[in-house]
């Protein structure tokens, strides 16, 4: 969970006593704000893959998920936040940066 984002959004179904224990979506993040928890939920409670389609969703130019600035900043706070976690894992922390850059470079890149 801690490389990347690999659930989506739209499809989980989570119990309320896994939010007792992880807390809500963290207020603080502008974007990947489902990642961020998935790391503190990850650490309470176990993922299971459903090999199905669950959800449909539409790709416009009005999420926040192309919005560089605030993905390359949430991914730095998300990284800060669980310094611990990644402290243990620094392919993990690698594979981060590499993305953080990446974000960087498309955001020159399409200005």
């Amino acid at each position: 969970m801690i490389k990347r984002n690999f659930v989506g959004s739209p499809t989980p179904l989570i119990k309320k006593s896994v939010f007792s224990k992880s807390g809500h979506y963290d207020e603080n993040l502008l974007s990947a704000q489902d990642w961020e928890l998935w790391i503190r939920m990850s650490a309470v409670t176990h993922f299971e893959y459903v090999d199905e389609v669950l959800a449909k969703y539409v790709v416009h130019g009005d999420q926040l998920s192309i919005d560089f600035n605030k993905k390359r900043n949430s991914i730095e706070y998300i990284l800060q936040k669980h310094k611990d976690i990644y402290a243990r894992d620094k392919t993990a922390l690698a594979l981060n940066y590499k993305k953080n850059c990446r974000t960087e470079f498309y955001e020159r890149s399409f200005k």
